[in-house]
Parts: C-alpha cells; sequence; structure tokens
C-alpha cells in the first residue's frame, strides 16, 4: 500500500518555489533584515552621538553657608553633584556665618552666582532643616537653572538628618535594607540575578516573537491551502498523491519559510546591535549598550543553556509554530472556497490570542507547578511556553522531551485528520467534512 505521506517532498517543493516567487516574500526576507540592522545600529550609535556635546550647567559658582550646626553640608553636597554636568561651577563653603555677610561678597560680575543656605531650625516643637536659595538682582539664571541645583541640596538633608541622630551612614543603610524572602526546594541552589532575568524576561520576549510570527502567517497558510481546492486540478493531485502528503508538504513548506525568515531577522537585529556598538565604541571609548551589557548578565548563568538545551529547545520552536500553521490548515480545510476564508481566520486568531494569553499569564503569575506543566504539555499553550521553558531550564531536558513528543504527535494527528477533511471537502462538497472517513 502507498504511504500516506509519499510524495510530500514533490509538493514541497513546488509550494516552496510558488511561495518565494512575490514581492512580499523578498521584502521579508531581505528588505526587513536590512531594515532591523540598521534600526539596531542607530539604536547604539543615535545616543553617543547626542551626549557627545553633553549640556554643561550654566551654574558658575553656588556658595553654601551652613548653619545646621553639622559642619557636614558643603561636604555631603560636593560628594553628591554632578561633575560632567556641573563642570563649570564652583563650590565656596561657609559654616556658622549669616547669609547676608555672604552676598556681599558676591560680585556684580558674577551673573551665574547665587547662594544656598542651609539652617537647622527649632520654632516648632520638633526641629527641622531648611534650605533656601538667595539669588542676587543682577544673577541671569533662569529658575530651573538654580532650582535644580537647591533640590540636589535638599536631598543632601536626608544625609545630615543621620548625622544629627548619631546614626552612621552604614547602619542606616542597614537598618533601611529591604528583606527579600525565597522558597527554594532542599538541596536546590539560591538564583542569581542572571538566573532570574533568564528566566523571567527571555521566555516573555520569545512568546510574543512566536505569537506576532504565527498571527503574521495563519492566514497566508490557510489561502495556500486552499488555493486550488475549486479547480479540476486539485481533484486530478489528491487521485494520485495522500491527502496527508499534500497537507504535509504544503504546511512544512510555509512553516520553513516563516522559521528562515524569522532567523534572519534575529539575525538582522544582533548584527545591527554588534556592529551599533563597536561604531559607538569609535565614538566614544566610554560607550555602552544597554542591550550588550543585559545579555552579558544573562549568560552569567550559562547552565541553563546547555547543547541539548538549545537543541530541544529548537525543535520545540518547529513544532510549536507549525502546530498553528498546522491548526490554520484545518480551519481552512473546512472552508468550501476562498471568499470562505474570512470567517476562519477569525476563528483561527481567536484560537491563537487564547493560547498566547494562556502562556502568558502563567508565566506572569508565576502558577502552580502543575499549572505550568499542563501550559508545557497542552498544545495550544506548549506552542508558546515550552520552547523558552526548555532554554532557560525551567523545564528539564528529560521533561522536555517527553512534553515536546507530545506535541509532535498532535502535529502528525492533526496532519492525517486536516488531509482527511481536505480530500472530504473536495469530493464530497457540501456533506459532512468527514464523509470520507465513513466511505
Amino acid at each position: 500500500m502507498r504511504g500516506r505521506f509519499e510524495h510530500t517532498g514533490d509538493v514541497f517543493s513546488f509550494t516552496f518555489k510558488q511561495s518565494t516567487n512575490g514581492k512580499a516574500f523578498k521584502f521579508l526576507t531581505i528588505a526587513l533584515p536590512l531594515i532591523i540592522f540598521v534600526i539596531c545600529f542607530l539604536i547604539n550609535v543615535i545616543p553617543v552621538m547626542i551626549n557627545e556635546e553633553e549640556e554643561i550647567s550654566p551654574v558658575e559658582k553656588v556658595y553654601l553657608v551652613d548653619n545646621t550646626g553639622t559642619e557636614y553640608f558643603g561636604d555631603v553636597f560636593i560628594e553628591m553633584y554632578d561633575k560632567d554636568y556641573y563642570a563649570d561651577m564652583t563650590v565656596v563653603t561657609y559654616s556658622g556665618v549669616s547669609a547676608e555677610d555672604v552676598c556681599e561678597e558676591i560680585s556684580t560680575d558674577e551673573t551665574g552666582t547665587f547662594l544656598i543656605e542651609a539652617e537647622l531650625l527649632d520654632d516648632e516643637e520638633v526641629p527641622y532643616f531648611s534650605v533656601t536659595a538667595i539669588i542676587p538682582d543682577w544673577c541671569t539664571l533662569t529658575e530651573d537653572e538654580y532650582g535644580e541645583v537647591l533640590s540636589l541640596a535638599g536631598t543632601c538633608m536626608d544625609s545630615l538628618k543621620v548625622a544629627t541622630a548619631d546614626i552612621d551612614y552604614e547602619s542606616l543603610v542597614y537598618l533601611s535594607s529591604y528583606v527579600y524572602t525565597d522558597v527554594l526546594e532542599a538541596g536546590e541552589a539560591a538564583e542569581t540575578f542572571g538566573s532570574y532575568m533568564i528566566k523571567a524576561l527571555a521566555p516573555m520576549i520569545i512568546m510574543l516573537v512566536v505569537y506576532l510570527m504565527v498571527i503574521l502567517y495563519g492566514q497566508s497558510i490557510g489561502k495556500v491551502v486552499i488555493a486550488e481546492k475549486n479547480s479540476k486540478l486539485m481533484e486530478t493531485l489528491l487521485i494520485s498523491i495522500q491527502p496527508e502528503a499534500l497537507i504535509a508538504g504544503k504546511i512544512i513548506a510555509m512553516t520553513l519559510i516563516a522559521l528562515m525568515q524569522m532567523f534572519l531577522w534575529i539575525i538582522g537585529g544582533v548584527a545591527g546591535f554588534a556592529a551599533g556598538h563597536a561604531t559607538a565604541k569609535l565614538i566614544d571609548e566610554s560607550a555602552g549598550s544597554f542591550v550588550i551589557d543585559a545579555v552579558n548578565v544573562v549568560m552569567e548563568n550559562s547552565s541553563a543553556f546547555s547543547p541539548a538545551a538549545i537543541l530541544l529547545s529548537l525543535l520545540a520552536l518547529v513544532f510549536g509554530f507549525a502546530f498553528y500553521c498546522i491548526l490554520s490548515g484545518l480551519i481552512a480545510s473546512f472552508a468550501g472556497k476562498a471568499e470562505e476564508l474570512a470567517s476562519s481566520t477569525g476563528i483561527y486568531n481567536m484560537l491563537v490570542v487564547m493560547g498566547f494569553f494562556g502562556a502568558y499569564f502563567t508565566l506572569l503569575n508565576e502558577g502552580s507547578a502543575a499549572l505550568k506543566l499542563a501550559v508545557r504539555i497542552i498544545p495550544f499553550t506548549s506552542a508558546f511556553a515550552l520552547m523558552p521553558d526548555i532554554l532557560v531550564g525551567n523545564a528539564g531536558i528529560l521533561e522536555g522531551a517527553l512534553e515536546l513528543l507530545v506535541l509532535i504527535v498532535v502535529d502528525v494527528v492533526l496532519v492525517v485528520a486536516t488531509g482527511k477533511i481536505y480530500k472530504a471537502r473536495v469530493f464530497f462538497m457540501g456533506s459532512s467534512p468527514f464523509a470520507l472517513g465513513r466511505k
């Protein structure tokens, strides 16, 4: 007996060639990776070019009058202010003198100079600090310009409160520190920050990318499946080719095209960031990249990215994406003609959204272990959740392999079911989609 999937390669070759001839394919495969490259390149270069001529405050001199009784105000202020932004500013400190006397020392030529007085007042029952900016008549600074300095002076009061309360700074930091709680199984090592980054952020990003790809290609796969349904050529093909081979060849071709384009987009983005980072370094040696820094932090915990985990995660990506491609073909097979595809696409998109948010919210809410296991087993959600969970170590190698096997079996079953329904709708138009099975 002829095999169910015989001539799958022929259908694949024909569909692949037909789908790669259009302008849309050339744009998504060639132009879009280049656009992504340029965007990622500019993300690194533009901030460096903007900061090359960094803005400098016009404040030339500030007189600090410390009447708090601590004699720390000037030292704390000098330690805290931004030396690059206030590159032209000179700080002159006084202690135990009146602000009026200091004002008399300010020359009318010092148009970028003003005075700040810090006091400890006891007019109320509880003493309090007061910070006041005194602006000479000839000062040309704007309210925003001297207000920034005044705001900085106000933040210095927290350190002065520590000094007046006889509490050293290290003790204050210790008393104000947060208490972190965590749950570990017996024998389990505590999670590092890099491990947390991997297990929290990477799955979210991967799920979102797969979701966008599934939405993008779902409708096109449906169109490919029903393209020749109403033609006499299709009836001839189904006599010589098993419907399973026909559906498998079409879906494999479209899945391969989609995955190829997605990998080209990723390569374009990575290459753009790398080239942009290198160019930024040439412009400014001290330039950094928040993306490169984030990747370095994530790679501190490389145990999750073992060769077996990478291989299984790639297979999970392929078969998870293929699941929704096959599902799109299955739903499209019920459509009698191309005009009916719109309603089928609505059903498909609803299933995709439900599967994506089911996996996404489970990750956000950190559900129970049983719920996470169910999300990785149910194909509608495992198509999004299984690949990142294997890659970052949320699922073990053996566990991930078994869950991947479930997904593969479901894909094969769906291909067979789609082939039967497809053939039934071609030869028995208007009858039950499962009429072929009863013949």
